[in-house]
């Protein structure tokens, strides 16, 4: 049989020590009773017991943050990581801030979650407090991989997503120039016979013009000076025809033999 890989080993390690670090609560009270029905429950890995008691001290003195802590750790082994986020953030913000376990299992929580980015700040704050914790900064490295991962394959998804919006602005864009080429050409068509059928207006305008000159009638002073030019070739033509007279009357008669 073969042994892992250092991917599988990894996440074996991961699954290993991201699990939550309990607190007890040594106060002689009812809520510490509850807390430490809870924990002997918890020690069983009776989760759901567990959560009931610690729920139960929260009821009897809910001033108790570490109360709130060790609902959170149940609640991650139940695997309900939203609402033990919620208990470990109600934990610090009762005074646990500087409290680097509390910090360490809220970065646990958030892994699980897949929010790597929260999860890299609580293991940061957790070393900041406990800079000796090996496991913390294990958890952040492995949380930091994650989370470059994470956004590679984001910014893989975005460029995808605009190339796929650029190609269907383009086939939008084809399909309204091919939609747009009929009505074009048919514009077109209806301007050229819009143009031919000006040329054709114009053209016959001409030609009426031209002969409605024509039929003009002549004015006086035009048929008057066309009468003299033709008495004067009709006088010119007399002339000719009596020099031809003339001319022969005055040759000599020939022999008579």
């Amino acid at each position: 049989m073969g042994g892992l890989s250092r991917r599988q080993a990894v996440e074996l390690i991961l699954l290993t020590f991201l699990s939550p670090l309990l607190v007890g609560f040594g106060l002689l009270t009812p809520a510490a009773r509850d807390v430490r029905a809870g924990n002997e429950a918890y020690a069983r890995s009776d989760y759901g017991k567990a959560l009931e008691r610690y729920r139960d001290a929260l009821t009897a003195d809910p001033s108790q943050t570490v109360i709130n802590f060790d609902a959170g750790d149940a609640l991650y082994k139940l695997k309900r990581h939203k609402e033990a986020i919620e208990q470990y953030q109600q934990a610090l913000a009762g005074g646990r801030q500087g409290d680097a376990v509390t910090h360490y299992n809220l970065g646990n929580a958030y892994c699980q979650m897949g929010d790597y980015a929260q999860a890299v700040e609580s293991y940061k704050r957790a070393l900041a407090l406990n800079p000796n914790d090996q496991w913390a900064k294990f958890n952040l490295e492995l949380a930091l991989r994650k989370l470059k991962g994470q956004q590679q394959k984001q910014q893989s998804q975005q460029a995808q997503q605009k190339q796929s919006q650029k190609q269907q602005q383009q086939n939008q864009s084809a399909q309204q120039q091919a939609e747009q080429r009929p009505a074009q050409s048919q514009q077109k068509q209806q301007q050229g016979a819009q143009r031919q059928q000006a040329q054709e207006q114009q053209g016959k305008q001409t030609q009426e013009g031209k002969q409605t000159a024509q039929a003009q009638p002549m004015t006086k002073e035009e048929a008057r000076r066309l009468f003299q030019a033709i008495m004067n070739e009709d006088q010119a033509a007399q002339k000719r025809v009596q020099r031809v007279q003339a001319q022969a009357y005055a040759a000599p008669l020939g022999k008579d033999w």
